[in-house]
């Protein structure tokens, strides 16, 4: 069992550089991380602001915890998003230029709103994220 030390009470931060260094635990050893490395981490997983890249499917396709825009330029792209469950706070936007519609797919039943994914009509947007447990638009 780890013993849990408390930190005293040290005023909050009121702006960061990048180079502040904070404790991390890196394969069971204990590293030392700077925030610039955190902002970094983030953001490739979902940019807060461009550019980002786009994934183009004509095809079905599964898609990445990686992805965060998916265009979709034939009808058999059809998307299967994966797993909302322990994923909170992912994002994804799919965008449908294939000239009809296409019904993306979730994994193990997941809803999107509360109900089966409905289809997204030719030129339609479809933004959703996980809420940890299904799918919600935004």
């Amino acid at each position: 069992m780890v013993a849990i030390t408390p930190i005293p009470n040290y005023p909050r931060v009121t702006s960061l550089t990048g180079n502040e260094l904070t404790i991390g635990v890196q394969s069971g050893t204990t590293v030392a991380i700077t925030t610039g490395q955190i902002a970094n981490l983030k953001s490739s997983f979902a940019p807060a602001t461009g550019p980002f890249a786009v994934t183009t499917i004509t095809a079905a396709y599964a898609v990445q915890l990686t992805d965060f825009v998916i265009l979709a330029t034939n009808a058999a792209g059809v998307p299967t998003f994966p797993t909302a469950v322990g994923n909170s706070g992912i994002p994804y936007i799919f965008k449908n230029n294939s000239g009809s519609s296409i019904t993306p797919a979730t994994t193990g039943g997941q809803t999107i709103d509360g109900v089966a994914p409905s289809a997204v009509a030719n030129h339609g947007v479809l933004r959703i994220f996980s809420d940890g447990g299904n799918w919600q638009t935004w």
